[in-house]
């Protein structure tokens, strides 16, 4: 579950390679009248477990009291869009996060900041200091402040051994079970990888015919040539001994012209 909300960040919190990067003003423009800046902070709700997974996947001790901020920006100066470099957004020495929507404020502990993300496949802006928080605390805290967005995202997974025909099977049947009630899109991955791969097989095939037909031009280019100069040669001898010259002499004319 995500929520779009946003968050207050002094001047002094940014990071070092920020600040060499132009600093919050080039992202955010003016500051508030208390030198604060308002950066888009998406909230995403992960359940309980998944959550204590995340933390333990990032070295830190599984609690369900506090936020993990993903601290990281696109360093769009130094890098491009295909091999996009990133830097930290701000630094790591505060212990709270100040969020706000729809007019409410509200401070939250941060259990620690990440360049990590969780197994979500999802994509997050360049420019956004994302709160991955737990089901627990967004309950208790957070609901009231920020609204959750009406799009909802529900991934099934597979043991890694499960045949084609029963994740399709299996993915007709949830379509049949929720699209009487939502708009839905479905997306099967598996198929997807599997059509990519095709796609891309198909496109070496293609080009290694490609290859194979330009080296069969350059070969016969190549014996055109040949025989072309063993024609030419033939008429120069023929030229050469209508004039009354020996092999030998031809050939001592011949190691001339090498040398």
């Amino acid at each position: 579950m995500q929520s779009f909300g946003r968050a207050f960040l002094p001047e002094g919190l940014q990071s070092d390679e920020l600040s060499l990067l132009g600093g919050l003003e080039l992202l955010a423009g003016t500051p508030k009248a208390d030198g604060q800046f308002q950066i888009s902070a998406p909230i995403v709700v992960l359940d309980d477990t998944s959550f204590l997974n995340f933390c333990s996947q990032i070295g830190i001790t599984p609690s369900l009291d506090g936020a993990i901020v993903l601290n990281q920006i696109w360093d769009s100066i130094n890098s491009n869009f295909r091999y996009k470099k990133y830097v930290p957004f701000v630094r790591e020495d505060h212990q709270t996060s100040i969020l706000y929507k729809n007019d409410k404020t509200l401070e939250i502990p941060v259990l620690s900041y990440t360049q990590a993300v969780p197994m979500l496949r999802e994509e997050y802006d360049n420019y956004a200091l994302v709160h991955f928080i737990p089901l627990t605390m967004w309950n208790k805290t957070l609901e009231e402040v920020c609204e959750a967005e009406s799009d909802s995202y529900i991934r099934i997974l597979s043991n890694g051994n499960a045949d084609l025909t029963d994740i399709n099977s299996l993915e007709k049947e949830i379509v049949q079970l929720v699209s009487g009630q939502y708009e839905i899109e479905s997306e099967n991955r598996v198929q997807e990888r599997l059509t990519n791969d095709s796609l891309i097989q198909g496109m070496v095939m293609i080009l290694g015919a490609f290859c194979v037909l330009l080296a069969i031009i350059g070969i016969a280019n190549v014996f055109s040539n040949t025989l072309g100069g063993l024609r030419q040669r033939k008429r120069e001898f023929a030229q050469y001994m209508s004039i009354g010259l020996t092999p030998q002499e031809m050939r001592k004319m011949f190691l001339l012209k090498r040398l």
